[in-house]
């Protein structure tokens, strides 16, 4: 049966405590361990998802106040914007 949209809203909480160099790694893995284990998945099966949403680093594109941010739009500042490229 094909899949016709995935939400990935996976990923190591961010409010566990502070934010080490150790948990800042498992942030990372955790978000892109599991996209990319979606995409080996799909792949395998030569079908994709005509949607896939996926708020793994929410943070990445900073504050665009009312305005909906985009792919297209570029990296903010902070954390998020600097450790997921």
């Amino acid at each position: 049966m094909p899949v016709h949209t995935v939400i990935n809203l996976a990923g190591e909480p961010l409010a566990n405590g502070r934010w080490n160099d150790s948990r800042k790694e498992a942030f990372r893995r955790s978000r892109i361990g599991t996209t990319e284990a979606l995409l080996r998945y799909f792949q395998q099966r030569d079908t994709f998802p005509v949607t896939l949403i996926n708020g793994s680093a929410i943070g990445f594109y900073g504050d665009g106040g009312d305005r909906p941010l985009t792919e297209s739009d570029g990296a903010g500042a902070g954390f998020a914007a600097q450790y997921f490229q």
